[in-house]
């Protein structure tokens, strides 16, 4: 019975199953779409960038009576200089006592007596009278009809003399200067006439030469003067920035720095043909552009006119040092910028046309840092793109006005401006912006060959100002991760 009962029940399942289709082929299993893997866009290609010698020269500028910015330029130079021109095809002046010398015409040798010949276009009444001394004088007779009240005088006693003979009397022929002597009225009139006139004439001749040797005279002392002038002018800045007279602001700059400066760049080299970016350095407390020559040299190798001004009340070689002064710095920046940028358009200067003046960047280190963001004001010159500030801090009023990428370095080991200090300078820039950290670096030991932090912070700075200066991605891509903000349009 009970053997009966589950056989059914098998083969009820077994039906059931059947028409349930579970013993059908099963269907072919669809592959899982997965979403394509997204492109990986290669980065830019490397650039090949050219390494420039480089080329020093010094301008001594002076902005007020006891504020003078002596400013060293580290610039790209020619490996040829004789295949340097200018974009006009005009050579460069040949450099002379390791400067150059600026271009000037030929002057042109006149005698010492002579007038110019501007004074008598300019002095109508002068050039008269040279001009009437200048004439040729009559002889004989000649002289006597040039003169009408002589000739007249001497016309009327021939008629008298005529009437007195007859109407028919033949008239006694012409009387020459020598028959005069048998009519003492005549001669004496005629003598008389004659002193007369070379009196006028010694006259007139005297004081044309009176007047043209006054002229020369004024001439000679304004000459003189505007001479005494510049000299006085250069002597006295050249005491003031070199700390002579009693005016004097800063020392003489030690040989030990002077041979740094030569061993990093050399004086009178020509310009390599190009316009290049201009970047200003601000030195720090107690430092000089002379310090920092090899890093500025470097930057100069890569393709940027780099200026470094000392300033007057903060560096090494201030007289009375006074840490206060830097408020004033930012002004004494844009000044030395605004000087260097005419140079871009004077003829005959060795920068004439060799700056890219609608990008520039303003790098400091420290005190220079402070200096650097003071520049970066409400108002500044949209023509600044970029700053790079070295364990500095912010100035008031700093980060407005037109935007531009900012980059700070700090050291870590820092004593002197912690990066408590940086990173809140760091904070306040509402524009694109990098932070990066110098591992076990101090206040200064990244800015010298051969200190710790050197390699990076030469080759982080480089590539910043190469991408926001001349738009090249491929230097973007080569910093380190932290420091790329995001692609920024080159304005």
């Amino acid at each position: 019975m009970g053997t009966r009962r589950l056989a059914g029940t098998a083969v009820t399942l077994i039906l059931a199953l059947a028409a349930g289709g579970c013993f059908s082929e099963p269907a072919q299993r669809q592959p899982i779409s997965r979403p394509a893997p997204p492109l990986l866009v290669a980065p830019p290609a490397p650039t090949a960038h050219p390494v420039w010698p480089v080329g020093v020269r010094t301008l001594d500028l002076q902005r007020g009576p006891n504020r003078p910015l002596p400013t060293l330029v580290f610039y790209p130079a020619a490996a040829d200089p004789d295949q340097a021109e200018l974009t006009n095809r005009r050579r460069l002046p040949r450099p002379t006592d390791g400067l150059f010398a600026p271009a000037s015409r030929p002057e042109q040798t006149t005698p010492p007596n002579a007038v110019p010949p501007a004074d008598f276009a300019a002095r109508p009444k002068v050039a008269a009278l040279a001009e009437v001394a200048t004439r040729p004088q009559a002889a004989g007779r000649d002289e006597l009809t040039a003169r009408p009240k002589a000739a007249a005088k001497d016309k009327v006693a021939a008629q008298s003399k005529g009437t007195a003979t007859g109407e028919g009397a033949v008239r006694p022929k012409a009387t020459t200067p020598t028959d005069l002597g048998a009519h003492p009225k005549v001669a004496a009139k005629d003598r008389h006439a004659t002193r007369t006139g070379q009196t006028a004439r010694t006259a007139r001749t005297a004081g044309a030469e009176r007047t043209a040797q006054a002229e020369r005279t004024t001439q000679a002392r304004r000459t003189a003067k505007a001479e005494r002038t510049t000299q006085a002018g250069r002597v006295q800045a050249g005491r003031t920035a070199r700390g002579g007279g009693s005016g004097r602001v800063s020392r003489p700059v030690p040989a030990d720095l002077v041979a740094r400066v030569a061993a990093s760049a050399r004086a009178g080299l020509a310009p390599a043909t190009g316009r290049f970016p201009l970047v200003l350095f601000s030195h720090g407390l107690s430092g000089s552009p002379e310090r920092y020559a090899p890093a500025l040299a470097a930057f100069a190798a890569a393709g940027f006119v780099v200026i470094a001004p000392t300033y007057p009340n903060t560096s090494e070689f201030a007289v009375r040092f006074r840490r206060a002064d830097i408020v004033r710095q930012p002004a004494d920046a844009r000044f030395v910028l605004s000087r260097v940028l005419r140079l871009n358009y004077t003829a005959g200067d060795p920068l004439w046309h060799r700056i890219d003046a609608e990008h520039i960047a303003a790098v400091g280190h420290s005190a220079g840092g402070y200096t650097t963001t003071g520049l970066f004001t409400a108002g500044h010159d949209p023509r600044l793109r970029a700053g790079v500030v070295m364990a500095g801090w912010a100035a008031p009023g700093a980060f407005a006005g037109a935007p531009a990428s900012m980059l700070f370095l700090q050291g870590t080991a820092d004593p002197v401006v912690p990066m408590a200090v940086s990173r809140a300078a760091w904070k306040q820039v509402p524009w694109p912006k990098a932070y990066v950290l110098l591992r076990r670096n101090s206040h200064s030991t990244y800015l010298q060959p051969g200190d710790l932090g050197y390699p990076t912070m030469k080759s982080t700075v480089i590539d910043f100002l190469r991408w926001t200066l001349n738009g090249d991605e491929s230097a973007a891509h080569r910093l380190p991760r932290m420091v790329y903000p995001g692609p920024t349009a080159r304005r």
